[in-house]
């Protein structure tokens, strides 16, 4: 049961759902490794094809294993080049040698009569494909010209696929000869070990190293390994070694022994060169023409020769032994004697790797091929991207689905906070932010430089461990329960900003004036107004600003949530990840515009509304409740038509007061609109008969010091009610003009207002880069096409 459901689980074949070249599981792709391991010319022809893929399209390493090919100028490597290919090589003509990579890839064809070849390469100007053996030398000398010409060496191989009847199956890069050219004082080591690093860095590539037929130490190739690549350790291991010219040393190892003895040193140093012999020439200043003709018949001899040398070579260790008793060749030497010898070996350990690598590639070529399709997907969006009609259709697309996400969010989303943990903050994050964003130095209104006030208590608030409780400073929250707590925290600011009224005992005095609507008498009611406008105005100023600015961020924050949602899953993130940055940068634009702009209405719309507040004194005022009612004090209460004296004291107005309150509380239990109506009519005609003198009647001529005592006890209690009617309004408003008027905009307005400002056809974004990309897609996708399809009839054949 546990594995069907892994099975269930388990990510599609990549690939598998574009109606390619399917191979199916791994075992079929294992046999087919397998067949292809019998048949050395089709694996070298889908090795040839998927390696060019690789290198030319898809800008990656050939995947298969190859030799590099590296010597120094006076070992015979060209003729190595040309074993190989069994065919005489022109490239190095008169004052040009070889300055990059040839990557040849050398196929058995038995109707290739003629050699054909096909020639690539990036930094090639003419490729061809089927061409002569002539015209493909032509061109790569051509290019080897034009970079001896800039003076510089290239780690951009060209590609040759070389087939012909009389060609084995190989695969190898030959790399530039070293030496240093004294002559100049230019010294090529450091651009061919760039080349050779470039090579040998490329997946499972090993190096064929042509020695020179004398002692070990006197080898320059092996000192220049050493030294450029890293240590022996780092190069010896994956090397296979070629002494060329070997016929030169036959004499100097005529006995088994003598052979022995010189090839120990290599051996103690890890090194098992194969032996080669090539015959050369005799003399090479021949015009050009005969000089062809002469190495192509050489060539053609070479077999015979080597193995007419080695064999007279062997003999004579032979006789050595059989006449002097001298020993025979050891294993190590006698097992790797011969050109042919080399080559099966490097064949085998080819054909090893590419049976290992097969299964790897082929699945690679399906997820290539499933990358591609999908890349070429994505840049067909978002080609359309730049048609203005398309842009504003996408745009506005994208905002409807992000304007529903912030009002869900607002509304209560658990989901979005599962999916982003750091979508949640503390309010010390809130604050942070608010502080750190580019708004809070940005002027509102008049009160901005007031709201500094706010940050200065917020921050004593913390250092002194005195926020309460039911703000749930330390918990997360996300979008509405965020703009409660900042609604919430906000109150508990403007209470803890409220000035003491005591403060303007001295003032007070002064504040009631004299001859007041030309009445020979101060004005204690119009110097208590002052005293709580004192008090309240400054609060309201800073504490209002100060929330709206906390909101601003909080909706801003939002945004920016609501974008990474859309863009982590779901059905637009592909598009929304295509938008134009101009686009995008537009969109946030006019996101913060529509959100500053509903800022400093609901702070404009709150302001106002606060004013007229603190300009008047209401007795009556519902939440104002002297503490006057004591027994020295009168109470007013009208009775037949005349206000007169209440018998009632301080707990009279007391026990009144709640005798009132459950009339009301009995009168909403019944649930009756006619009751509540009669009992409003009632409350307010009880309330304008009964008359709450702020400061007493009978006062002095000058105000003394008890009077101003009376003028800042009842402003004080009056501050206290006032500022609780105004904090409940101010909740009110808050949560019309600044919450609901958000999300009504989001709802509304915000989507058109995008789609009327934006000028679409100056937010498109014309990319060449996008059209050279599609290009480059579309040679991809039908190389692993053509790739998977040869594997197919591979398949089919089985």
């Amino acid at each position: 049961m546990s594995d069907r459901l892994d099975s269930l689980l388990a990510t599609p074949d990549a690939g598998g759902d574009h109606g390619h070249a399917s191979l199916g599981g791994a075992p079929d792709v294992n046999r087919l490794a397998k067949i292809l391991a019998k048949d050395g010319t089709n694996l070298l022809e889908f090795v040839a094809k998927v390696n060019k893929l690789y290198q030319e399209k898809l800008h990656k390493d050939p995947p298969f294993m190859t030799f590099v090919l590296v010597g120094v100028q006076s070992a015979g490597k060209s003729t190595i080049v040309e074993r190989f290919m069994h065919a005489v090589l022109n490239i190095v003509q008169q004052g040009t040698g070889t300055r990059c990579p040839l990557d040849v890839t050398c196929i058995h064809d038995p109707k290739a009569e003629e050699p054909i070849c096909d020639l690539s390469g990036q930094e090639l100007l003419a490729s061809g494909h089927r061409i002569s053996l002539d015209e493909t030398f032509r061109r790569i000398v051509e290019h080897n010209r034009d970079l001896g010409a800039h003076d510089r060496f290239s780690t951009k191989p060209l590609v040759l696929i070389f087939r012909s009847k009389d060609v084995q199956n190989m695969r190898f890069v030959d790399t530039p000869g070293i030496i240093s050219n004294q002559g100049t004082g230019r010294d090529n080591r450091e651009d061919i070990k760039r080349i050779i690093e470039a090579e040998l860095n490329k997946t499972n590539s090993r190096l064929c190293v042509i020695l020179e037929p004398k002692e070990f130490e006197t080898n320059g190739i092996v000192n220049f390994c050493d030294e450029k690549l890293g240590g022996r350790d780092k190069w010896i291991h994956k090397s296979i070694f070629l002494m060329n010219k070997f016929d030169k040393q036959m004499d100097d190892t005529r006995t088994a022994s003598r052979a022995n003895g010189f090839f120990k040193t290599f051996h103690d140093n890890r090194c098992f060169p194969y032996l080669v012999t090539t015959k050369t020439l005799p003399d090479e200043s021949l015009p050009a023409a005969e000089l062809f003709a002469q190495r192509q018949a050489l060539l053609a001899a070479t077999d015979n020769y080597e193995q007419d040398m080695f064999d007279s070579w062997r003999n004579g260790h032979i006789r050595h032994n059989s006449q002097e008793g001298d020993q025979l060749l050891s294993e190590e030497v006698s097992s790797r004697i011969g050109f042919a010898t080399a080559k099966t070996k490097m064949w085998t350990m080819l054909l090893a790797d590419t049976m290992q690598r097969l299964p790897e590639v082929i699945s690679s070529l399906r997820s290539d091929l499933d990358r591609c399709h999908k890349e070429q997907s994505m840049l067909r969006e978002k080609t359309k991207m730049s048609e203005p009609d398309e842009l504003k259709n996408t745009v506005l697309d994208i905002m409807a689905d992000a304007n529903d996400r912030m009002v869900a969010y607002l509304d209560g989303n658990m989901e979005v906070v599962k999916k982003f943990p750091d979508a949640s903050q503390k309010i010390i994050d809130e604050i942070i932010g608010e502080a750190e964003s580019g708004w809070r130095y940005r002027e509102l209104n008049c009160f901005t430089e007031q709201e500094d006030a706010s940050r200065k208590q917020i921050r004593t608030m913390f250092h002194e461990n005195k926020v309460p409780g039911h703000i749930q400073a330390n918990k997360m929250f996300f979008a509405g329960k965020q703009y409660q707590r900042a609604v919430n925290f906000s109150m508990v600011l403007m209470k803890d900003a409220l000035t003491d009224p005591h403060l303007y005992s001295e003032a007070a005095a002064n504040a009631a004036g004299y001859l007041s609507s030309n009445i020979q008498q101060d004005n204690r009611e119009g110097a208590m107004q002052q005293i709580v406008e004192a008090c309240i105005k400054p609060l309201c100023a800073q504490g209002i600003n100060y929330l709206v600015k906390h909101v601003g961020y909080i909706f801003r924050r939002l945004f920016k949530i609501a974008l990474r949602d859309i863009q982590n899953g779901g059905e637009k993130s592909r598009i929304y990840k295509l938008l134009p940055a101009p686009a995008e940068e537009f969109i946030c634009n006019q996101f913060d515009d529509m959100v500053w702009k509903l800022m400093d209405d609901t702070a404009r719309t709150v302001h106002i509304a606060v004013g007229p507040m603190y300009l008047t004194i209401n007795p009556s005022l519902s939440t104002y409740h002297s503490n006057r009612h004591d027994d020295a004090e009168t109470l007013y209460v009208k009775r037949e038509g005349d206000f007169v004296v209440s018998d009632n004291k301080r707990q009279a107005y007391i026990e009144t007061y709640a005798k009132n309150l459950t009339a009301r509380m009995d009168v909403l239990k019944t649930n009756s609109v006619d009751r509540v109506k009669t009992l409003l009519k009632e409350e307010d005609e009880r309330r304008s008969e009964e008359r709450k003198p702020l400061v007493p009647g009978e006062q002095t001529s000058m105000i003394t010091d008890a009077e101003t005592t009376e003028i800042i006890s009842r402003s004080f209690e009056y501050t206290v009610g006032l500022l609780d009617f105004i904090l409940d309004m101010l909740k009110m408003h808050f949560d019309g003009n600044l919450f609901i008027g958000f999300k009504k905009k989001l709802r509304q307005s915000f989507a058109r207002e995008i789609s009327e400002k934006a000028d679409w056809d100056n937010l498109v974004e014309r990319d060449e880069r996008t059209e050279r990309r599609k290009i480059e897609l579309k040679g991809q996708i039908i190389g692993l096409e053509d790739s998977l399809a040869a594997v197919k009839r591979i398949e089919r054949s089985m």
